[in-house]
């Protein structure tokens, strides 16, 4: 990084951010520790204050009727969304969450060459496919009903039915 960014260069959209982000934390990480520790401390402390900000911000707006709409629009800007979800101030989406359950069973389809596919999402259902070996398992259904579903219910308590989808 040479000098300060040109300002026509600036990031736009998150993935634009995030590639910013991580070619700093690159240079950052070539730092000797001392200063490394000391820009860290930085970004904790001006998180801190950011998230207390962003706090109070929605705070005021859910207390005014007329702006809560606006707010859960605001939401759905991918970058207002991992702002907020970075400072802890809004919970994962159900997509996010369905996916971090999957992703918590996969390594155990894993090991018998198989895994599992979201198929269709209409809370509070899921629709889910088990692929490879495990489409054709005998155990398929227990693994279904006791790893899969009860990871997904685990995760996201208002998916009540978890429906195995089939080939």
């Amino acid at each position: 990084m040479d000098g300060n960014p040109n300002l026509q260069d600036r990031p736009r959209n998150l993935d634009d951010f995030r590639a910013a982000i991580d070619r700093f934390d690159a240079i950052l990480g070539e730092w000797d520790p001392e200063t490394r520790a000391t820009v860290r401390y930085h970004d904790e402390a001006r998180d801190a204050l950011q998230r207390e900000a962003l706090r109070r911000l929605i705070a005021a707006l859910n207390a005014e009727p007329a702006a809560r709409g606006a707010l859960r629009a605001a939401l759905g800007d991918e970058v207002i969304y991992a702002v907020l979800r970075y400072h802890g101030l809004v919970k994962p989406s159900l997509d996010e969450r369905i996916g971090n359950a999957l992703a918590g069973i996969r390594p155990m389809l894993a090991e018998h060459n198989g895994d599992v596919e979201l198929v269709r999402l209409e809370p509070p259902m899921v629709e889910l496919r088990l692929t490879g070996a495990c489409d054709h398992c005998p155990a398929s259904m227990l693994t279904f009903h006791e790893a899969i579903a009860r990871a997904v219910r685990s995760a996201c308590p208002e998916i009540t039915d978890v429906v195995h989808a089939k080939r």
